[in-house]
């Protein structure tokens, strides 16, 4: 009788193995690999209007990676639930290699769901933009000093990343203050776009929230 008995669950320890390690991939996959796709993914949603896609891929980009609430609470009900299902398969855990197994994975999944000190890659990205056109009017200025307050005709943001629009042809810094330097379109997520003025103030908006907009209003 005892042998039947442990041949009738074989299965259910089978299934409840095959559960932890679909578990544990499922784990891995949304902490890991679902937020560098999901952002790719709502891309191919641009023709919706400006008022909805940009919000939402702002949102994404700031806020879903491996690091952020939204994923880390995911990737901890995965867990749980897949834990919870096993051993309901499983029944009353009997042998040593069964705990060790349980407390391997939980030990894993912990590793995988503790918070690290790296923050969403656009982050990065605007922090270097505004460092890029600060160096950029820096360059500028000492041109305009050189030749009377004049600036140069035309000016490429050097080692940047993103298209980066020059205002200054055939102006001056002594005019009134004026947009020197702008993001180009959609270089950052949601649209948002980095100015450096000709007196060296920067600002930050988004184009689509402003109705009727103008080059330097």
């Amino acid at each position: 009788m005892d042998q039947n008995e442990n041949k009738k669950t074989h299965p259910e320890k089978r299934k409840a193995g095959i559960i932890l390690i679909c578990g544990t991939a499922l784990a891995f996959l949304w902490l890991w690999i679902f937020p560098q796709f999901l952002g790719p993914l709502w891309r191919k949603f641009t023709f919706l209007p400006e008022e909805i896609y940009f919000p939402i891929e702002e949102f994404l980009a700031l806020n879903i990676n491996h690091n952020s609430p939204i994923v880390l609470i995911g990737g901890f009900l995965i867990i749980v639930c897949t834990l919870i299902w096993s051993l309901k398969l499983n029944g009353k855990l009997q042998k040593s290699y069964e705990y060790i197994l349980i407390a391997v994975i939980i030990f894993l999944m912990t590793l995988m769901l503790m918070p690290c000190l790296c923050a969403p890659r656009e982050v990065g990205r605007r922090l270097r933009c505004v460092s890029e056109l600060k160096e950029a009017y820096h360059q500028i200025s000492l041109y305009a000093d050189e030749n009377k307050g004049k600036l140069p005709d035309t000016f490429t943001v050097k080692n940047s990343r993103y298209l980066i629009n020059y205002y200054g042809k055939g102006r001056s810094l002594k005019e009134a203050p004026f947009v020197l330097l702008e993001d180009a379109q959609r270089c950052h997520a949601g649209d948002l776009r980095h100015q450096i003025w000709s007196n060296g103030k920067i600002k930050v908006f988004h184009p689509w929230k402003i109705k009727n907009r103008k080059i330097g209003l």
